[in-house]
């Protein structure tokens, strides 16, 4: 093994088991680990290479073997002091998030030895790959002088591998993914029933067959609470909340699942209610139920909510794979609905808003084309979570005003976007809204938020003064490593997380969202922590 590579590797390591915005499983810290080893490792075996290449003077003989002492000493006390400061580490993002903390030492062995075993296979694939290319280059030898062989068979070897791993390999992938996400969308949760209700979508008047919208649409539309639900906890009559979902299999386009689900709303009366949430869903087709629900119970059932789903995968494959399809089938829907909307009297359509959470979050910002709605604008939109990919989201935290953090920034004078988190940030503005309003809740701790790829080389905006709430003071950019760091926790950063962080959002915050996008009448107070107490407990 390269020394040089062992000790970038070591260093890389050492970097990683520093706090990151989640807590991780030391199973999963471990894997993190192994993988940013082997990057370091590579990295140094790569240096080594283009030393040799440009023929620069190497050490040798007593200065060799102490310079290689100095480095694994360096490489052993790194893994050592790190492995033994994880639990403190981890433990500093816990606290900040008022958790309890790890107790023991056994974390330390698990992370090692699932770190040891994922880079030793790394490091054996990796080897597979580079007798690949340099059975190709020996080929080539053969044929055409050394120094041109060698250049050429790398370039041609790394072409062929680059179009195994993409049209091969990650079609593969792909396929097997879409193949296992579809299979779950078929299944149906225990307790979940078709409805008798007929106008409920799925029962047998519906334009929309149960058995087509599938798993999170059949939970979307047989959850959720009823008007007599809604009447026990405010002592005041309520309507029964409309819901309408089409499933990838309602229909074979983006364009026909919006007109059904546009007849679906024409049957059930949607365009009648008090309000009307256009929501986009996450890449599954899940609809969070913090979010859904409390709406429904702010507004006394006098709600139409309606949804399509765009993909089987969850948010993060979708963004990798195909991000566009939430654009594009929220665009589909919303001018459907939309353009009926704008027909309508203004004193008797109801009031539209636009929902989504993560990547639901980016669809809903691709819908709306605001030289075609600043005319009739809607009345607003509230995303949760929006993903590193959210355009109009970057833009604005971009143009932010100097003095607000980026984490929870303000813009302008507030009037017509503003930002909240776990903390409400609402009501901290000299300005009213004046029209259009939009809101973005988003925590501090949501790598799904703040992750980017130039955290690579770039020490990010919101490790900068202040810290959001949940962040650990301990936590601290490091080149290369921070990036993977946050990717990893981008892909746990719902399960295993608490209430209020990371990804998973609260329904006390969206009450307070909805509160202030909606204006509900009829709320006091009291009622108001009686409801944020009923979605907690």
């Amino acid at each position: 093994m390269s020394q040089v590579g062992l000790f970038v590797g070591s260093v890389f390591f050492a970097f990683s088991m520093t706090p990151s915005l989640l807590p991780r499983l030391p199973i999963l810290q471990g894997a993190l680990s192994g993988v940013v080893f082997w990057i370091g490792y590579g990295l140094g075996v790569f240096g080594v290479s283009l030393w040799r290449y440009f023929e620069l003077d190497e050490p040798k003989g007593k200065k060799r073997k102490y310079i290689l002492i100095v480095l694994n000493a360096v490489s052993v006390f790194a893994i050592l002091y790190t492995v033994l400061n994880w639990k403190m580490w981890q433990n500093s993002i816990l606290s900040a998030m008022g958790q309890s903390v790890m107790r023991g030492w056994y974390f330390a062995f698990i992370v090692i030895i699932s770190a040891f075993l994922l880079f030793i296979l790394l490091l054996e694939l990796s080897r597979l790959v580079r007798k690949w290319f340099d059975w190709f280059m020996d080929k080539l030898n053969k044929i055409i002088p050394r120094r041109i062989s060698r250049f050429l068979g790398f370039v041609l070897a790394l072409l062929l591998f680059l179009f195994f791993v993409n049209d091969i390999l990650i079609n593969s992938v792909y396929d097997f993914i879409d193949r296992t996400a579809e299979k779950v969308n078929n299944l149906t949760d225990d307790g979940t029933v078709k409805p008798t209700d007929p106008m409920k979508t799925g029962s047998e008047a519906s334009l929309i067959k149960w058995e087509t919208l599938g798993k999170a649409g059949r939970n979307f539309i047989s959850t959720g609470p009823s008007a007599e639900d809604i009447s026990n906890f405010t002592g005041r009559e309520a309507k029964e909340p409309i819901r309408i979902y089409a499933g990838l299999q309602s229909a074979n386009s983006y364009e026909k699942r919006a007109q059904l689900v546009f007849n679906e709303m024409l049957r059930v009366g949607a365009f009648d209610r008090k309000v009307l949430i256009i929501t986009t869903p996450t890449g599954t087709g899940w609809m969070d139920p913090g979010a859904m629900d409390t709406i429904e119970y702010l507004q006394d059932g006098d709600t139409a909510n309606v949804s399509m789903q765009y993909s089987y995968l969850s948010s993060p494959a979708t963004i990798i794979f195909n991000p566009e399809k939430a654009g594009e089938s929220a665009q589909i829907l919303f001018n459907k609905i939309y353009g009926y909307w704008t027909t309508l009297p203004k004193d008797k359509r109801p009031k539209l808003y636009l929902f989504g959470i993560s990547l639901g979050s980016f669809g809903g910002e691709q819908s709306t084309q605001l030289h075609r709605i600043m005319y009739d604008p809607i009345d607003g939109a509230l995303w949760a979570g929006p993903p590193f990919v959210n355009r109009l989201h970057a833009d604005i935290v971009k143009h932010r005003n100097p003095d607000s953090p980026y984490w929870l920034p303000t813009y302008e004078d507030g009037s017509l976007v503003r930002f909240t988190s776990s903390i409400n940030n609402l009501h901290n503005f000299k300005k009213d809204w004046k029209g259009m309003r939009i809101i973005y809740l988003q925590y501090a701790t949501d790598p799904i938020v703040f992750f980017s790829p130039d955290l690579l080389w770039h020490r990010p905006e919101w490790l900068k003064n202040t810290r959001g709430n949940g962040v650990s003071p301990l936590l601290s950019w490091h080149p290369i490593v921070t990036m993977f760091q946050v990717a990893f926790d981008m892909m746990f950063s719902v399960a295993g997380v608490p209430v209020g962080h990371g990804h998973n959002y609260s329904p006390v915050d969206y009450i307070d969202s909805w509160i202030e996008l909606t204006s509900p009448v009829g709320w006091n107070n009291d009622m108001i922590v009686r409801l944020k107490k009923k979605f907690t407990s």
